[in-house]
């Protein structure tokens, strides 16, 4: 049943997002950008496991996460605004933050 909860709270808070973009979208972005993922994900994991550890490294990779997903608006911001197509974008995009995420787990030994 928790599931079924996390679930529904966290597909509303992206569908919200995503409806509020039509209409702010530097706003909707704004809160996109915050660690929304992270924020639900942490109290999920805290309120199943109550392991202040297993919280503490979660964010940790979180915050070491954040290096790698910089490659992905570093290709995807400048490809949209030239008008290159979505689908093409959304690739190379995923493919440079996926490279990106295969180097940082070799450096950090993950």
């Amino acid at each position: 049943m928790f599931f079924i909860v996390k679930l529904i709270v966290s597909a509303l808070a992206i569908a919200a997002i995503s409806e509020l973009a039509k209409h702010l979208p530097a706003f909707s972005g704004l809160l996109a950008a915050m660690p929304l993922v992270t924020l639900l994900s942490l109290v999920w994991l805290f309120m199943e496991t109550k392991d202040y550890q297993l919280a503490h490294r979660f964010t940790v990779g979180v915050l070491w996460g954040l290096a790698p997903t910089l490659f992905f608006f570093m290709a995807a911001i400048p490809m949209l605004k030239r008008g290159v197509s979505f689908p093409l974008t959304l690739a190379v995009s995923c493919l440079l933050w996926a490279a990106a995420a295969y180097v940082h787990q070799r450096v950090l030994g993950m």
